[in-house]
């Protein structure tokens, strides 16, 4: 019978654990998109390249002290965290919210983003990539 608590408590721990991390995945998602959207308005405003790479030192989020240098220098071939692997991840956070009927309109507005990063050929590219495909979009030639 002891044993048998133990095993429910450990699910229960495994299903907590996995809550947490589909949460966390969620925020990331949505942080990235706008630390991408940063950029691109850094960007359109004449602010030089290795300026972005300063500001985002400058920054309090993670995501794009990291991610603001791949960006501004355009060198996302070294991923950190691929498109591909992301996409998956984002399937999971998007059954997570579809089973417990949670809106998520930030989550939903990234889909299409990182579907069209998916089509433009950066699976197996940097998150970062994503820039290139909203540069793309805003027809930013810089």
């Amino acid at each position: 019978m002891t044993e048998g608590l133990g095993r429910r408590a450990q699910r229960r721990r495994q299903r907590r654990e996995q809550r947490r991390r589909l949460l966390a995945g969620a925020l990331a998602v949505a942080v990235a998109v706008l630390a991408v959207v940063t950029v691109v308005l850094i960007r359109r405003h004449d602010v030089p390249p290795r300026t972005v790479a300063a500001q985002a030192r400058t920054q309090q989020t993670v995501l794009l002290q990291v991610r603001g240098p791949v960006m501004a220098q355009q060198s996302w071939a070294e991923a950190t965290m691929k498109v591909g692997v992301w996409q998956k991840d984002m399937k999971l956070i998007h059954a997570a919210l579809a089973a417990t009927h949670t809106p998520a309109p930030l989550f939903a507005a990234t889909e299409p983003i990182y579907n069209a990063t998916m089509a433009a050929g950066h699976a197996e590219h940097d998150t970062a990539a994503v820039y290139d495909v909203l540069r793309r979009m805003c027809a930013e030639t810089r």
